[in-house]
């Protein structure tokens, strides 16, 4: 008897487990795409400026390069503005967007300087 319900504990704790560990989901690198008003000779990087991560909770922005001020804009599937904020983004900085409370949904980021230049990109919650 006493095997049977170590056994049953065993189980439980397993199964109990397991299904927290499918609820955690590894974070997915946003592709984005670089957006260019007026073309200007820039020097080729081998690295991204940019680079967004989405996470179950958490939409992380970071800054390989000083970009001076950039404009961090995520709108919803219908183009509603969910979240904007006017960041000075130098190397290493790091911005976390907290996603916990929006809607499943398609939704799109843009982080553009002050002459609409930047990056867009576009991911699914």
């Amino acid at each position: 008897m006493r095997k049977f319900c170590f056994i049953c504990l065993m189980l439980f704790f397993a199964a109990d487990m397991g299904w927290a560990v499918a609820l955690i989901k590894p974070h997915t690198e946003v592709p984005l795409k670089e957006l260019v008003r007026k073309p200007s000779a820039k020097s080729a990087t081998t690295y991204a400026p940019v680079q967004v991560e989405l996470y179950a909770t958490t939409l992380e922005v970071r800054f390989n390069s000083n970009l001076g001020n950039q404009n961090v804009v995520v709108t919803n599937q219908w183009g509603f503005v969910v979240y904007q904020q006017l960041v000075n983004a130098t190397a290493g900085s790091r911005l976390v967007i907290d996603t916990q409370n929006w809607a499943p949904g398609t939704y799109t980021i843009l982080i553009l300087d002050g002459q609409g230049d930047g990056y867009e990109g576009q991911f699914v919650k």
